[in-house]
């Protein structure tokens, strides 16, 4: 989107073209002099930020931090002195910060001090050799589980599948800057992202312990399906050097006849999707993500079954709100489609949302709705968890436990009968089902629940563990 500061790039243009015509003549009798025209290039390079920031004083970090989204930085030091910067970052990050001997120590005490060795229970093993499916919604909050908005549920097939899960409730998200990657990267490494930047675009080529690396131990066929392009947040290069993944299906293996806000729709997705997980071989792990409820949560009008005031459904809450249902009657039809083929009986499948949406970026706005309900304000940052089981045997149970996305992995190889030698003292998240701990560590550095002094000493230095982890490329030196 444009700034109005953004004419100077027009009008300096005019500017140049009245002078040299005017001068013209004087211009073409002067002695060129390619020191002086270096020297005022320079000059003027590093003159364009000033010009444009004229009016602030912000310290370095501001100009030069790493953010999610280069154009941030470009805004403050220019094109081209963006390109100087993201040239020598880049060749900075080529090279991993070498681990000292003290560092290697560091993490593998963290790890040790990060587990708990309680005895074996019922979870152990519940889903021993059934496929696992990992669904990762988009922005699915929690606060529609369960609600109704004048009489109608907002997520009915989800409700349903309440009756047969275990359902965390408690459940909170851990992105940083890379967002929807950093997703990613905790469900499948349980490793928490870098404090700048994204992981994925700072470290694509890192090897992790990862999750499907260790299904693979148990013959699972493994495959990671994304609705966008390869490149999209880079999450193609990372999953890949990840390692585990038989194989990577991005949206160019995808007919794209209707699309939804960023991309293909929920439903022309699903239904692309469920021929391809009928002809995998079992047991599969397959890491299924999907788009149409992100923002700005605009639906067509056709797919809009909610009814709602005007006011409240043009509302971003609103929109919201018919970007969730729809995404869960195409979740219902997708999970019926896997009951007929057979698939569905013999599965798990994890639910649960990539981040927060609606309360993620436009909290302010949502108490000046019209028609706003209390439960509707919420700011927890709370997404659900969901996990499945296809044959229906299981009674639905809710769980209260303080946790988030860091714990997923090890949760769903507990439940999967993964030996814990994998993935014990490899993952910075813990089992929630099986903990005598009450806790999450947010993005901001907040740690909610119930922790006691001693997981607040060592949840202090996590972020610092898990950056050295990650930039020191851990785990493709040391763990190998």
């Amino acid at each position: 989107m444009g700034r109005s500061i953004d004419v100077i790039f027009v009008f300096d243009i005019l500017i140049v073209t009245i002078v040299y015509i005017y001068f013209k003549q004087i211009c073409s009798s002067c002695k060129r002099n390619v020191k002086a025209f270096v020297c005022l290039t320079v000059v003027a390079i590093l003159y364009i930020p000033t010009c444009i920031n004229v009016f602030h004083n912000y310290t370095y970090s501001y100009w030069v931090d790493k953010r999610w989204n280069p154009i941030y930085t470009m805004q403050r030091i220019s094109p081209i002195g963006y390109h100087v910067y993201d040239a020598v970052d880049f060749f900075k990050d080529l090279q991993p910060e070498k681990l000292k001997a003290k560092d290697k120590n560091d993490i593998k005490k963290w790890y040790k001090d990060n587990e708990e060795n309680l005895p074996d229970n019922k979870y152990s093993g519940m889903f021993k050799g059934k496929n696992l499916i990992v669904l990762q919604l988009e922005s699915l909050e929690n606060f529609v589980i369960n609600e109704k908005i004048n009489g109608q549920e907002i997520t009915p097939n989800l409700n349903k599948l309440l009756k047969n899960s275990i359902y965390f409730s408690n459940y909170h998200e851990n992105v940083n800057l890379g967002v929807s990657s950093d997703a990613d990267l905790m469900t499948n490494a349980s490793v928490y992202p870098v404090r700048k930047g994204s992981t994925f675009f700072r470290f694509p080529d890192n090897e992790y312990n990862s999750l499907p690396i260790i299904m693979k131990k148990y013959n699972y066929s493994t495959m990671a399906i994304h609705p966008d392009k390869a490149m999209y947040w880079n999450w193609m290069p990372a999953l890949t050097a990840m390692g585990g993944f038989d194989s990577r299906i991005d949206s160019s293996h995808f007919n794209e006849y209707e699309k939804i806000n960023l991309g293909i729709s929920d439903g022309a997705y699903f239904k692309q999707v469920e021929p391809m997980l009928s002809k995998e071989k079992q047991p599969f792990y397959d890491f299924i993500v999907t788009l149409t409820s992100h923002s700005p949560f605009v639906l067509p009008d056709k797919y809009k079954e909610l009814k709602m005031s005007k006011a409240f459904n043009d509302s971003k809450i609103g929109g919201y709100m018919q970007c969730v249902h729809y995404t869960d009657k195409q979740l219902g039809e997708f999970f019926d489609k896997l009951q007929k083929d057979g698939i569905l009986k013999n599965s798990v499948v994890a639910i649960y949302g990539d981040h927060t949406g609606v309360h993620k970026y436009f909290q302010d706005e949502i108490p000046k709705t019209p028609g706003v309900q209390d439960w509707m304000v919420d700011d927890e940052l709370k997404i659900p968890l969901i996990i499945y089981d296809g044959s229906g045997k299981m009674q639905g149970e809710e769980k209260t436990v303080t946790g988030g996305q860091i714990d997923l992995m090890p949760t769903v190889l507990y439940l999967m009968g993964a030996d814990k030698k994998y993935y014990k003292d490899n993952v910075m998240g813990r089992n929630l089902l099986n903990t005598n701990k009450d806790y999450d560590l947010l993005d901001n550095g907040k740690v909610i629940g119930n922790p006691t002094q001693d997981d607040l000493k060592h949840l202090s230095s996590a972020f610092s563990i898990s950056d050295k982890i990650i930039q020191g490329q851990y785990y493709g030196t040391t763990a190998k």
